[in-house]
């Protein structure tokens, strides 16, 4: 489950997925990544990417050693010995504030952001982005529960209500409550038999006739989250592998014309899921 939390002054992400490594904690706090090869977001940009936000983020967390944890990662600095002197406080804090769990823990992480001066329309613009793709995280990525997303103005919480198997493929019922009603998201998936791609299709249904919902302001490409540089692509549908190769900063992959095994792979499960559309 997921909730995102925005008020004037701040915005905070919580979840409660699997408790931190004591080495994943360290590398949030030194920026580096424990992921290999094969994972997701293993080049560490993610986390790195929301201090646009704010120079300064509170963690709180649950470890793997039934411990919780609180501390500051702060990068507001101008050199590297600065930098350092941040780490080093940042880790001693986190250290220090370590203690049993004790009772029920709802959330496993949060990180909590005062917002900065003037990004106040950009983050009005991210979350009516963010609505706009969470029926097809929802639809593409069997980890989430819910998402939740709460504003001083309104509060809508997403999740899977219906899947039905049919005929060569899956129809994925999300549903959205909300201060005001809305009509379910139905997404189409369907895979190849190897299980390496699969695509997506919004519909709607008019009597017995079936329309695509117009998708071009969502990203096409999903390796399990959306690739956000991927919504000018001329595609009718959404393709999703985990095993696309993504450029460093996971705003699209490789598919440059050059003869690279990174740009042939990508180039074939496109092809792939063209078959299945």
């Amino acid at each position: 489950d997921v909730n995102l939390i925005v008020d004037k002054n701040t915005l905070v992400f919580q979840h409660n997925g699997r408790p931190f490594q004591i080495d994943e904690i360290v590398n949030l706090i030194c920026h580096g990544s424990t992921k290999g090869p094969e994972d997701i977001g293993r080049f560490g940009t993610g986390f790195l990417t929301t201090h646009l936000l704010s120079r300064k983020v509170v963690v709180k967390a649950m470890l793997a050693t039934k411990e919780l944890v609180k501390f500051t990662i702060n990068r507001e600095a101008s050199s590297p010995d600065e930098i350092k002197i941040l780490i080093d406080k940042s880790l001693k804090e986190c250290r220090l504030s370590a203690k049993p769990i004790e009772g029920k823990i709802d959330v496993t992480t949060e990180y909590l952001y005062e917002i900065q001066d003037g990004l106040a329309e950009e983050i009005t613009s991210g979350i009516t982005e963010l609505k706009n793709i969470i029926p097809y995280i929802l639809a593409l990525n069997n980890e989430f529960h819910t998402i939740s997303v709460k504003t001083e103005r309104e509060q809508s919480v997403f999740s899977l209500s219906e899947e039905k198997q049919s005929d060569g493929y899956v129809t994925k019922t999300i549903k959205e409550d909300g201060i005001q009603l809305s009509p379910p998201h139905k997404i189409w998936v369907l895979g190849n038999d190897k299980n390496q791609v699969e695509i997506a299709l919004k519909v709607r249904q008019r009597d017995d006739k079936y329309f695509l919902e117009d998708i071009s302001t969502v990203p096409k490409i999903f390796l399990a989250f959306p690739l956000f540089k991927t919504s000018d692509l001329p595609f009718p549908i959404i393709i999703n592998s985990k095993r696309f190769v993504p450029l460093e900063k996971r705003d699209g992959i490789w598919l440059s014309e050059a003869d690279t095994d990174d740009n042939i792979s990508n180039k074939l499960l496109i092809k792939e899921a063209g078959e299945l559309f």
